[in-house]
C-alpha cells in the first residue's frame, strides 16, 4: 500500500491537495479519492481529510450526486473515526442531500443510516431513530423479500436500538456519551 501511494503521489501538483493539471476533472476526484483511502488505510487519518473533502468537492462540481454522496458519507465516517462528530452530521446530512439528488434507491438508505449514526454518536437519538425508520422502509420498498436492513446498515440501527434498552433499563453508559 505504501509504495501505491509513492506512485499515486506522483500525480500529485501538491501531495494529497491538488492534483497534476493535466488531469481530467473526473480523474482528479477520483485521484484525490484514491489517495485518501490509501492514507487511511496506512493509518495517516488526518491526512486523509483534505483529500477526501476536495474529491467531494471536486464530485459536486461536476454535479456527480452519486459519488458526492459516497464521498460524504466517507468523510463523516472518517470524521466520526477522528472524534469530530458535528463535522460529522454536517457531512452526513450532505450525504442525504447529495443521495436524493442522485435518485440511486442504495445510496439513499445508506446515507439516512450514516446520518443517523453520526446523531446517535452525537447523542441525538431522537432524531436518529425516525432515520433509521425511514431507512427500514426504503429496504422494505427495495427488497421486500429483505424488509428489514441489514450488513453495517443493520448493525447501525441494532447498536441505536440496544442503547435505548440499556438506557431505559437504568443501564449505564459510556464516559462521555449522552
Amino acid at each position: 500500500m505504501e509504495a501505491d501511494l509513492g506512485a499515486v503521489r506522483n500525480l500529485f501538483a501538491e501531495p494529497w491537495g491538488r492534483p497534476a493539471p493535466g488531469l481530467a476533472p473526473g480523474d482528479q476526484a477520483w485521484l484525490l479519492n484514491q489517495a485518501a483511502f490509501m492514507l487511511g488505510a496506512l493509518g495517516r487519518l488526518e491526512e486523509a481529510v483534505a483529500p477526501m473533502r476536495v474529491g467531494m468537492d471536486r464530485r459536486v462540481e461536476q454535479e456527480d450526486w452519486n459519488n458526492a454522496a459516497r464521498s460524504a458519507s466517507n468523510l463523516s465516517e472518517l470524521e466520526l473515526t477522528l472524534g469530530r462528530v458535528a463535522a460529522a452530521v454536517e457531512n452526513a446530512e450532505r450525504a442525504v442531500q447529495f443521495a436524493d439528488r442522485s435518485g440511486d434507491a442504495f445510496e439513499r438508505l445508506s446515507d439516512r443510516t450514516a446520518l443517523a449514526d453520526a446523531l446517535h454518536q452525537a447523542g441525538e437519538r431522537e432524531r436518529a431513530l425516525p432515520l433509521f425508520q425511514e431507512a427500514e422502509a426504503m429496504q422494505e420498498q427495495r427488497q421486500p423479500q429483505t424488509p428489514r436492513l441489514y450488513s453495517l446498515q443493520g448493525f447501525r440501527y441494532a447498536e441505536l436500538l440496544l442503547a435505548g434498552a440499556e438506557g431505559g433499563r437504568g443501564g449505564r453508559r459510556a464516559p462521555g456519551r449522552h
